[in-house]
């Protein structure tokens, strides 16, 4: 079932992953398949 998210919640999350991939490029760490399908929201 699909159920609206706040933009406030959208740009968290969003920015929240983007600082993650920050520190993962810092440490030098490659993910190869970075797509929307490979993160999950749990709790809503």
């Amino acid at each position: 079932r699909d159920r609206y998210v706040p933009l406030c919640y959208q740009l968290y999350y969003s920015i929240e992953m983007l600082r993650i991939f920050d520190y993962m490029h810092r440490l030098r760490i490659i993910h190869c398949d970075v797509k929307p399908d490979n993160f999950m929201v749990l709790h809503w």
